[in-house]
């Protein structure tokens, strides 16, 4: 089952992994950073920090997706994020998490034949690769206010969209590494 844009996760416990996000990952600690990013100089990146919460990784094994969740990044927004899809070959899909201030937000999701820049960058010695597109027609197709877990391609090209004066916006994207069919039967599961 391929997902184009998005998908959200009904999931029981969604509300109390929230939480025990937001315990873990305090806004304070987060609100100076305006890009994506793997440890905000603890000990512990945030992928550690991750696999310890009970009620995340209840979830991780409940809906099969725990073999192929690599590696975890918090992403923090100001001001928005440009078009962009990232440019990681392993891997075509994230599960992201509402942390702090996501009301009001929206993932947006295009078609470009806009050209691209392929971009890599670095954080806590994770290489962030990504294509950065430039002007051109961009055709709308969906969009996605991060209230629950939801699985994002993360191939086709997307931005987020803040109201300007908004608070930093968090969330938690968990990299999902793999065959991408494989992972794609996992998420038939999910969605059936």
């Amino acid at each position: 089952m391929e997902i184009k844009t998005f998908r959200e996760i009904n999931h029981p416990k969604a509300e109390q992994i929230i939480s025990d996000l937001r315990s873990v990952f305090p806004e304070k600690r987060l609100a100076d950073y305006d890009c994506i990013f793997y440890n905000d100089g603890s000990q512990e990146d945030f992928h550690s920090r991750a696999v310890r919460i009970p009620s995340l990784l209840g979830f991780m094994i409940d809906t099969g997706l725990l073999r192929f969740w690599h590696n975890t990044a918090i992403i923090s927004s100001l001001n928005g994020i440009l078009l962009h899809s990232d440019g990681d070959p392993r891997f075509s899909y994230s599960l992201l998490f509402p942390i702090w201030n996501t009301k009001n937000t929206y993932t947006e999701f295009y078609t470009t034949d806009a050209a691209f820049s392929p971009t890599t960058t670095n954080n806590a010695d994770h290489d962030i690769h990504y294509d950065l597109y430039e002007e051109g027609n961009h055709q709308f197709i969906d969009a996605v206010e991060l209230k629950y877990p939801t699985i994002v391609n993360t191939d086709t090209p997307h931005r987020v969209v803040q109201p300007n004066g908004s608070p930093v916006r968090v969330t938690m994207s968990m990299r999902l590494h793999g065959d991408k069919k494989d992972v794609e039967q996992v998420l038939a599961k999910i969605f059936q």
